[in-house]
């Protein structure tokens, strides 16, 4: 009896172990075969749930191959053929006191993912693939089935002195980057890279919220870094990005994650003489744009809560510099919070711009005018660039659509006003308590 009251406990906590995991929706699990030789192949193997407890494993098995030096692999690396797609960032070879006995101050470690990217299908139709997720999947580029990895500071370093040689200077175009992009979120700043990726597509490669910049920009989060080091490491991620074996692409855009937002001081530490631009919205319009369907006493999910499970000190602050309670930061609503949130992006970058004096505060009522008119030929362009009606036309046709197509190219109509009226009363008060502040500050200020 004790025995079968066991095993139904057991049963029980399987169950119940089963439960929660489809609640969490965990989707995917990934599993690694790696043969732990050097140089082997290491497979990753997908599995999708298909109904409560039913697994199924996926057709699609990518391949991760580690790069040997002096190999093919690491020729085609360096030629320019393979693009960034992934990083590693070192654990200790970024702290104060890691220093490598070969490289002086400089971090060591770390890894690089490579594969074949389908940049062609990307400036083909950039509204369907505005993200850079989306034509690195492998039904889109289906070369990144097989990915490349190599450690991450020794191919920055061999690319570098390939790109010295002659035969660097025929075979690979390093280019510099013309600009960075960033952005509240659900602003229009998709819209932006859509514009900077068609106006010259056979000159242009953009990254729109690439992961490779963010995870070398979060690499210090949860540990002590040394500044020249963690400098290092963005610059080194962002020259293998620029790099192309296509000689005709001479313009490189990053636009990164809203989240991003907050390193622009460290951005511009690393690239100080790069061209910057932070795009807002309205503070109801932008709100309503993250949560679509409110409904009050309702929980939602929206990007602008994603934060909340941690509940950063400078969104902390800016709850409590509104409301003037010390306590409040764990009191607000989730809307309230969203809105708190998408105030700390705006603050960032007010500051960042009041107290440098460089970048660009665009307004998404002005796009996309602003950038035909002044910001991509006078701004982001350097001196004597082509920048005429054929280019024009090319962003008028782009925004025409909207940014996030995938695939249906459906036509843009403009809704700045429907968002007005349909906000719910609690959207309007969170936004003009908590972001309507920040708005009209950076508003004043342009």
């Amino acid at each position: 009896i004790r025995r079968v009251k066991r095993r139904r406990k057991i049963v029980n906590l399987l169950l119940i172990i089963l439960l929660f995991d489809i609640i969490c929706d965990r989707n995917t699990v990934n599993t690694h075969i790696d043969s732990g030789a050097e140089g082997d192949e290491v497979q990753s193997t997908i599995i999708k749930y298909q109904s409560p407890g039913v697994f199924n494993v996926v057709d699609e098995i990518e391949t991760d191959i580690q790069v040997e030096p002096g190999s093919d692999e690491e020729n085609l690396i360096l030629s320019g053929a393979l693009t960034l797609v992934g990083i590693i960032a070192p654990d200790t070879g970024l702290t104060p006191s890691s220093d490598d006995p070969g490289l002086g101050i400089r971090y060591y470690g770390g890894s690089a993912k490579f594969c074949r990217v389908n940049w062609d299908a990307y400036k083909q139709d950039v509204p369907s693939y505005s993200m850079f997720k989306a034509f690195i999947a492998p039904e889109v580029s289906p070369d990144c089935e097989t990915k490349y990895i190599v450690d991450l500071k020794m191919i920055a370093d061999k690319t570098r002195a390939f790109d010295k040689t002659a035969e660097g200077q025929k075979t690979v175009s390093t280019m510099k980057p013309n600009s960075f992009v960033f952005h509240e979120s659900r602003c229009g700043s998709t819209l932006v890279a859509n514009s900077l990726a068609a106006f010259a597509p056979e000159k242009t490669r953009v990254y729109s919220e690439s992961a490779p910049p963010m995870n070398a920009i979060e690499a210090c989060d949860k540990i002590v870094c040394d500044e020249e080091k963690h400098i290092e490491l963005i610059r080194d991620v962002l020259y293998l990005m620029g790099r192309s074996s296509d000689l005709n692409e001479t313009n490189l855009f990053f636009k990164f994650q809203s989240i991003g937002t907050k390193a622009i001081s460290k951005l511009r530490n690393a690239f100080p003489e790069t061209p910057w631009i932070f795009v807002y919205r309205d503070p109801v319009q932008v709100l309503m744009s993250h949560v679509k369907k409110y409904v009050p006493g309702v929980r939602f999910h929206a990007k602008c809560l994603h934060t909340l499970r941690y509940r950063p000190s400078d969104t902390n602050e800016v709850i409590r510099s509104i409301t003037g309670d010390e306590s409040s930061a764990f009191q607000v609503t989730d809307l309230e919070y969203c809105a708190a949130h998408l105030a700390t992006l705006c603050q960032h970058a007010f500051r960042e711009h009041a107290v440098s004096g460089t970048g660009k505060l665009v307004n998404y009522s002005t796009l996309p005018d602003i950038l035909i008119d002044e910001i991509i030929p006078n701004y982001f362009l350097p001196p004597g660039s082509t920048f005429g009606e054929k280019e024009i036309q090319r962003i008028r046709k782009v925004t025409g659509v909207y940014s996030k197509g995938f695939r249906n190219n459906k036509k843009w109509e403009a809704d700045s006003e429907r968002k007005n009226k349909m906000a719910h009363p609690d959207i309007k008060a969170a936004a003009a308590k908590f972001l309507q502040p920040s708005f009209d500050a950076i508003q004043s200020y342009v």
